[in-house]
């Protein structure tokens, strides 16, 4: 588990309908770049969850605290996404065009955009 992971291994497993172990490797990995590239895509708004290290605070067994449902779920389906089209080419992904490309799909940005701080200009 990195630092920045905003779900578990065992969360990720459930949402994958996975029992198996063999993958645990790949389901690590792709933990932590789907919870990275939601806390990128909050770019500081939504974010009160995270810790001054930008990570989220965890308990004893390394497990994050306190990440708001909606979040998770935005991970465990960047992970589901990943998961499914591990060549990075997913039929509902956000246009490379807005900056996000393949890194989350659309329904992972359904969810956190209401999260984010906007910007004008």
């Amino acid at each position: 588990m990195s630092g920045y992971d905003l779900v578990t291994l065992t969360q990720a497993r459930a949402q994958l309908r996975s029992t198996s172990t063999a993958d645990d490797t790949d389901l690590r990995l792709k933990i932590s770049a789907a919870s990275l590239a939601a806390i990128r895509y909050l770019d500081g708004g939504g974010i009160d969850f995270l810790n001054s290290y930008n990570q989220p605070d965890t308990d004893s067994g390394g497990n994050p605290l306190d990440v708001p449902p909606d979040v998770q779920l935005a991970v465990l389906m960047a992970i589901g996404a990943f998961y499914a089209n591990r060549a990075g080419e997913a039929p509902d992904a956000v246009d490379a065009g807005f900056g996000y490309g393949f890194a989350l799909p659309k329904a992972s940005i359904a969810l956190l955009y209401p999260l984010r701080t906007p910007v004008i200009g």
